[in-house]
Parts: C-alpha cells; sequence; structure tokens
C-alpha cells in the first residue's frame, strides 16, 4: 500500500480530463505549425476543431497532422465547407447532425463516462438562423443527462459586462449587423439558459474574457472585442467542472482569428 498522506492519495484518485474546442480559421491554412504549438500548450484529452475546411481522412496532411499530435480517435463532420473535427484519446461514438443546420454538428458521446459533447458553429447571419439550429441541436440533447454544448455560438450573452449601447454603435459603425440592428439580440443564450443549461464562463466569473479578435485577425465581423465562444453544461455535470479558460498567449495570438477554450473535469 502506498505509504502516502490523505491528500496525496486523493490527489491520485481524482483523475481529471480537459476538453477543448477551437475555431482554427478556414482549416487554418499556411499557420499548422502554430495550431499545432497551441494545440500541444492546451494538451486537451477531447479536442473540436472548428472550420476544419479540406481536413479529410483520407488526406496525407490531415492524417500526418493527427498522428503527430498523438491523439487515439479521429473523426470529422462534414458540411459544405466548414467541417468539425473531433481528436479524442476517449472512446469516442460520433453522430453527424445536418438537418436545419448551416455548417455542420458534431455529437460525440464519450461512451466510457457517459457525457454527451455537442461541438457547434452556428450559422453568422442572424439570431432567428441560430435559434432554429439551436432547437435542433436541444432535440438531439434531450435522452442524455450529461451534456456539454461547446463551440463558436455567433451569439452574445445580455450578462456579460460591456456597454451595450456602445458595443451596438461599434457594431454597426463597421457594418457588423448579425448580432442585431435596432438592439443587440440575445435569444440564443437566454433560450440556453431557460433550458437550464450553465454558461461555464459565467459560472466562474469569467465572461468578461473576450474569445475574439487575435491580433492575427482579419475578419471584418470580428472587429470588436466579444465573447462569442462558449461552454454550456448541463446541471448534473456541474460538481465535475474544475475551471475554464481561454488561452492566450504568443501561440494563440497569431494561429488563428479565434482564442480557444477549454474545461477541466473530473471523470
Amino acid at each position: 500500500m502506498l505509504n502516502l498522506p490523505i491528500w496525496q492519495l486523493l490527489f491520485l484518485i481524482n483523475i481529471s480530463m480537459r476538453i477543448a474546442h477551437y475555431n482554427i480559421s478556414q482549416g487554418g491554412q499556411n499557420r499548422t505549425d502554430k495550431l499545432k504549438e497551441v494545440i500541444k500548450d492546451i494538451n486537451p484529452d477531447v479536442l473540436g476543431i472548428l472550420e476544419a475546411v479540406d481536413w479529410n481522412k483520407e488526406k496525407e496532411e490531415t492524417k500526418e497532422l493527427v498522428k503527430e499530435l498523438g491523439f487515439k480517435y479521429f473523426e470529422i463532420a462534414k458540411a459544405p465547407k466548414h467541417n468539425i473535427a473531433i481528436l479524442s484519446n476517449e472512446p469516442i461514438s460520433v453522430n453527424v447532425i445536418n438537418r436545419n443546420i448551416k455548417h455542420v454538428v458534431l455529437q460525440a458521446e464519450l461512451v466510457n463516462l457517459n457525457i454527451c459533447l455537442f461541438f457547434i458553429h452556428l450559422s453568422p447571419v442572424s439570431e432567428e438562423d441560430r435559434l432554429t439550429e439551436l432547437d435542433e441541436i436541444l432535440f438531439h440533447s434531450k435522452n442524455y443527462s450529461r451534456v456539454i454544448i461547446m463551440g463558436d455560438f455567433n451569439s452574445l450573452s445580455r450578462s456579460d459586462p460591456y456597454d451595450k449601447e456602445f458595443i451596438l454603435q461599434s457594431l454597426l459603425e463597421k457594418g457588423i449587423k448579425k448580432y442585431g440592428e435596432n438592439y443587440l439580440r440575445f435569444d440564443v443564450i437566454d433560450k440556453l439558459e431557460k433550458e437550464k443549461y450553465i454558461d461555464i464562463a459565467k459560472y466562474f466569473k469569467k465572461d468578461h474574457i473576450n474569445t475574439v479578435p487575435t491580433l492575427f485577425n482579419v475578419d471584418a465581423n470580428h472587429q470588436v472585442p466579444l465573447r462569442i465562444d462558449y461552454i454550456f453544461s448541463s446541471k448534473s455535470l456541474l460538481p465535475y467542472i474544475r475551471n475554464i479558460e481561454v488561452l492566450k498567449n504568443n501561440n494563440s495570438d497569431f494561429a488563428s482569428d479565434h482564442y480557444p477554450f477549454y474545461i477541466d473535469l473530473d471523470k
């Protein structure tokens, strides 16, 4: 028997895992080395890749990247352009959701942990489109008790601590209307909270941290600092979630137009 203090024994028993998502912008073209460094910095057990443009399981460049990153499992949900990929060291069962979705949704069950993940990239067009997509996601989630919904929501939360009138004017001055024209729209995040999903950044008081833009950003729609990437959890998982972070460092500043986001939770 190990001759260790009780606190060290408890630490050994408390096995944690890290789940991350990362919008890599247009497949990470010409930025593969930077993206690899960011992913190594995160060191996730499960990683959702948004905008996996031109990624293909049969493509040598994609296979080589996954091999270098060292993940055991790899699947892609195909979209007209903005694919979503999952890389995992946990066994997964994947379902691809296309109905009522502009891009695609990748639903993944962590089969040994009874957790259902939804990696999402909601429509950049309008809040109405995003609400339709959210209804589809919620329909697929209703049979699961332990759910995490994470990704690029292209949506705003009314609880975020910024001057809403100033933000609206800043957006409109730059021609950005997807968050509302006469007033900011919060319908998607409001609906998720009404459905009793927990905004994990808000729960850990980190909802003031913007997820766009990075220093790399050239997207006209990401010129105003905002939080548009989220991780939502069912209440049943909340006791197991230990931390949430937006990774901001020299690597993530220049690897994509979004910052990556992750949570740590107990298995």
